[in-house]
């Protein structure tokens, strides 16, 4: 069995358009903003990778829901970037990461993010 790990975060990311809309320091906010979110959700708790790969779900629940395209751009720069800067993914390239991008429409509006261990055949 595999380990994983979860974290519920209690916002939403914009869509792509609306985060490449934004001027170049409130999306470095943004950024920011995310990678204290993670860690106040538990990312710090996750072991480093290690040279393993790893699998990433995100699930964005919210009352809009947005076409595909636009779940992935700020999911990669608000999520993925931090969770390679943190040591939990080695890096966000298909060599070391499984990536799932979803949603469900909710009234509440959250982000779940999942990491679990995948068992490297070689």
């Amino acid at each position: 069995m595999s380990a994983s790990w979860s974290m519920v975060l209690e916002s939403v990311l914009p869509s792509s358009n609306v985060f490449m809309r934004m001027h170049w320091a409130k999306r470095k906010k943004m950024i920011q903003l995310w990678a204290w979110m993670l860690r106040e959700a538990g990312i710090r708790d996750i072991p480093p990778a290690g040279g393993r790969t790893r699998a990433v779900t995100i699930i964005r629940y919210a009352p809009r829901m947005l076409d595909e395209p636009n779940l992935y751009l700020a999911a990669d720069k608000c999520i993925l970037d931090n969770l390679v800067k943190e040591g939990v993914l080695v890096d966000d390239s298909p060599q070391w990461l499984v990536l799932k991008v979803g949603q469900t429409r909710s009234k509440g509006k959250r982000t779940l993010v999942q990491v679990e261990e995948i068992v490297n055949v070689r």
